[in-house]
C-alpha cells in the first residue's frame, strides 16, 4: 500500500498518495502500535505528502511527532532520528522558520559527521541542505564555504558513494563530471538527494 502511495506521490497524484498512506498509517498504528518503526516511517511518507501539497502546519505536526518518539525510542543520534530532524528542519524552512531551520540542520550535520563520517553521503546530503538553508536566508558567505566543503569531502570519497543509477567520469584534464543513467543526462556538480532523507 505504501509503494503504491509513493508511486502516486511521484506521478504528482498527491491527492490519491495522502489517501493511501491515512489509510496505512491508520492500519499501522492499529496493528503495530503508535511507536512501531514501521508506523513512523508511514507517518513521515504522509508528512511528505502533505508538504508536496503545501499543508506545512500538517506535515510539521507529524514530523514532530515522528522526530520526539524517534528520540525517546532510538535516542538523539540514531542515523532515523538524523533523518527526520532533517526533515522537520526542511519543513520548517519551508515556513520560513530559518532560526529552527539552522539550527536543527546544524545538529544533524555535527552529529551525522560523528555517527556516519564526514565522508557519508547523509552527511554530504546535510551538508547541502544546511548550504541551501544559508543560501536562502542570504548567508551567501556561509553557503559557499559549506558547499566547498562539501564539494573537497565528495570529491575526496573513496568510496565513490553516488545515489543509484549515477557514475563518476572525468575529463581529459581529470575534472569530474557526473552522468545519471536514470535520465541520461550530464552535471558538473555533485548529485545529492537535496531535499528529504528517507526514513
Amino acid at each position: 500500500m505504501s509503494n503504491l502511495a509513493l508511486t502516486y506521490q511521484d506521478q504528482g497524484s498527491t491527492a490519491e498518495a495522502a489517501a493511501l498512506q491515512k489509510e496505512d498509517l491508520q492500519k499501522c498504528r492499529r496493528i503495530l502500535g503508535a511507536e512501531h518503526p514501521d508506523t513512523l516511517k508511514s507517518m513521515g511518507n504522509l508528512a511528505l505528502t502533505y508538504s508536496d501539497q503545501g499543508r506545512m502546519g500538517e506535515a510539521a505536526a507529524l514530523q514532530e511527532e515522528v522526530l520526539e518518539k524517534h528520540r525517546r525510542i532510538f535516542g538523539a543520534e540514531h542515523p532515523d532520528t538524523l533523518k527526520s530532524m532533517n526533515n522537520l528542519a526542511l519543513t520548517y524552512r519551508q515556513q520560513g522558520k530559518f532560526t529552527e531551520a539552522v539550527g536543527m540542520l546544524e545538529e544533524v550535520l555535527a552529529k551525522t559527521k560523528v555517527v556516519l563520517g564526514d565522508d557519508h553521503p547523509s552527511t554530504l546530503t546535510s551538508m547541502h541542505n544546511l548550504a541551501e538553508t544559508y543560501r536562502q536566508q542570504g548567508k551567501f558567505v556561509e553557503a559557499g564555504d559549506m558547499q566547498n566543503n562539501m564539494q573537497v569531502l565528495a570529491e575526496g570519497n573513496s568510496q565513490g558513494h553516488l545515489p543509484p543509477g549515477w557514475e563518476r567520469r572525468y575529463t581529459d584534464d581529470n575534472r569530474p563530471y557526473y552522468i545519471d543513467r536514470n535520465t541520461r543526462t550530464t552535471s558538473w556538480a555533485i548529485p545529492f538527494s537535496a531535499r528529504i532523507i528517507p526514513v
